[in-house]
């Protein structure tokens, strides 16, 4: 099947002929190559649609159990590594596209010629996935009587088409349509991400040496993009540590993983440049940076 988004033609191997039911269609071409993925329950902040005061129904994310939302956010490795060689693999604006039966993952370029790893898209067939139990293949007011109106839409007037779009608290929902009274004929889901803090390595220890309580002020909690040198890994892979490019600074940036992570951490190399995104969850004189909940994790060339 060819699906045409935003005015690009993405060639993926979303089959046309799949099961009628989204949930065990999805589900089935994940566990027809590893096994079955395992479902997370997904809250999402209420929000007010910017085109009708009328908020949506339930305040909680609304897909089912439907598995395809749980693959945003993790590393192309780690999906590769659970659901085998994809069906389809290719450039794509500058990123990558692969898929799997009924949905695509994209990874978005990072301006050199490269990817980051993190899957930030997945693309699905309209007709075989369902939210609230019924599948997506409708058209604008069939969509609104099962999502609610959505946070914000408009017309494509550039490359055509017609665009619902819903914001939930860590996702993107984006419907695209021919134009409000035809089926849709794309379904995307996308990490919702903040604004990052951009951070290197110096600048953290700069302001721990500087004085360790206005820096824990500064920079706990904080959602960083944090750039420096691949320093130690851990054997197990369970932790990483970011240093500066002076041999004498000893300032500890630890950066804890998932499992999820260690296929990308194992491709890297101690002294590189490297870039990481994650929460700064601790900052202490002795003890330095605690960074947890990393979103990214790639190679850097500056």
């Amino acid at each position: 099947m060819i699906v045409v988004v935003l005015g690009f033609t993405v060639i993926s191997s979303l089959s046309s002929d799949a099961t009628t039911s989204s949930t065990s269609g999805i589900s089935e071409s994940a566990s027809s190559n590893n096994g079955s993925v395992s479902s997370a329950s997904q809250t999402a902040s209420s929000n007010t649609p910017a085109t009708n005061d009328t908020k949506p129904e339930s305040d909680k994310y609304p897909f089912d159990t439907t598995k395809a939302s749980n693959y945003l956010g993790r590393s192309i490795h780690s999906v590769i590594d659970e659901l085998g060689t994809p069906e389809f693999d290719d450039w794509y604006n500058g990123g990558k596209v692969f898929s799997y039966g009924d949905f695509a993952f994209l990874c978005a370029g990072d301006g050199a010629g490269g990817y980051y790893p993190a899957i930030m898209h997945v693309i699905v067939n309209p007709e075989t996935y369902s939210i609230n139990g019924a599948t997506m293949d409708k058209d604008r007011a069939e969509l609104i009587d099962i999502l609610g109106y959505p946070t914000n839409e408009w017309e494509n007037e550039m490359d055509g088409g017609y665009l619902l779009v819903y914001y939930y608290e860590d996702t993107t929902l984006m419907i695209e349509l021919p134009s409000p009274d035809e089926k849709a004929i794309a379904v995307w889901l996308s990490v919702y991400e903040p604004e990052p803090l951009y951070v290197s390595a110096s600048d953290l220890a700069n302001a721990l040496n500087r004085n360790a309580l206005n820096a824990n002020m500064m920079y706990k909690d904080q959602y960083v993009e944090l750039s420096g040198l691949l320093g130690t890994i851990d054997a197990q892979g369970r932790y990483f540590t970011v240093k500066t490019s002076d041999p004498y600074d000893w300032t500890n940036i630890q950066v804890f993983i998932s499992e999820e992570w260690r296929s990308t951490l194992a491709q890297l190399q101690s002294n590189h440049a490297i870039i990481v995104r994650g929460t700064i969850t601790d900052v202490g004189e002795f003890l330095g940076y605690s960074i947890k909940d990393v979103t990214l994790l790639e190679s850097a060339w500056y």
